[in-house]
């Protein structure tokens, strides 16, 4: 194939993606809202070490396809032997993507507001949450490097 054909054809593909999406994306259609509560594994990281721990966690899909993991559990005062913050503090982390409403798919891209990168997808057919999503530093020291992993639900590293 020439250059000329592929490019028309990726063209193509590309356009009627947009198009399945076009009513939405524009605001002129709005998805049903949804919202599930579901466990999660959360691996912490800090330097090569890391936790794991399971906290609950609520996934919000508001009427524009914006979605919404929020989970909220231990905090690690060392990471060698994984002990917990011996005053309670809890961390929070929220991350945000967009829900695909014909695929029932949310790619996430954000983490606690712009503070991390988000790379990950979480399908929520049949309001079953299920796969994983990494939240990465952005700057500092720890630029590139992972801050925590999450799997949905609990119980499942193989997604």
């Amino acid at each position: 194939m020439n250059r000329k054909t592929v490019v028309s054809f990726l063209s193509i593909v590309l356009l009627l993606t947009l198009a399945c999406n076009y009513l939405i994306a524009t605001g002129s259609q709005t998805m049903t809202p949804v919202r599930l509560e579901t466990t999660v594994d959360r691996i912490s990281f800090s330097g090569e070490y890391s936790c794991q721990a399971t906290v609950s966690a609520l996934l919000v899909i508001d009427k524009d396809g914006v979605a919404t993991l929020s989970l909220t559990g231990i905090v690690y005062v060392d990471y060698i032997n994984c002990t917990p913050d011996p005053s309670g503090f809890q961390a929070t982390y929220i991350i945000t993507g967009l829900a695909d409403p014909d695929s029932w798919l949310i790619t996430f891209m954000s983490c606690n507001e712009g503070g991390f990168s988000a790379e990950g997808s979480i399908s929520y057919r049949d309001n079953k949450p299920v796969g994983n999503v990494s939240c990465t530093h952005l700057t500092g020291a720890d630029a590139g490097k992972i801050a925590i992993m999450v799997w949905v639900p609990a119980g499942n590293p193989s997604q």
